[in-house]
């Protein structure tokens, strides 16, 4: 034992010698808690998803009304557009519910198809906002599913 004290018992002769360790790794719960979580697959893509969405930009009123006649008369490019531009809708309410509700994937269904239900029933000619009108029909559709009342697909089809 040469350079060690001669009165150290064995136990503590063990751990001065051991060699020093890196702090041992948080919990997953505590890393979640601290924001220091490393991200599962499933959570970069949504959060590439939501950048992503985020920088598409809605059409103006005018372009909107002249999308959403297009639809009227069965033009499913002009559905795709004005579904694809409003996603934004979509993912900010699902963020105001994500705190509540963990299943970020299930809203974000239920809203996209809530979406393109509205843009299949509005009616262009009214004096109703579009955008208004889709939050309705996107809020009541994620409410539906985290009551557990259905899943995203049997709202949509019922």
């Amino acid at each position: 034992m040469s350079g060690s004290v001669a009165c150290r018992s064995a136990g503590e002769s063990a751990l001065a010698e051991a060699p020093a360790t890196a702090a041992q790794p948080l919990d997953r719960a505590t890393q979640k808690r601290q924001g220091t979580a490393p991200r599962s697959g499933r959570e970069e893509g949504l959060k590439l998803y939501q950048e992503q969405v985020r920088r598409l930009a809605p059409p103006s009123a005018k372009e909107t009304r002249r999308l959403l006649k297009r639809v009227r008369h069965g033009d499913k490019r002009a559905r795709d557009e004005m579904a694809l531009r409003h996603l934004g809708l979509v993912v900010e309410l699902v963020e105001e519910r994500r705190p509540k509700d963990p299943d970020v994937l299930g809203l974000l269904e239920a809203g996209n198809l809530a979406l393109v239900a509205a843009i299949e029933t509005f009616d262009p000619a009214g004096k109703d906002d579009f955008r208004a009108s889709a939050r309705s029909y996107i809020w009541r559709a994620i409410e539906r599913v985290v009551r557990g009342r259905s899943s995203a697909t049997a709202w949509y089809a019922g």
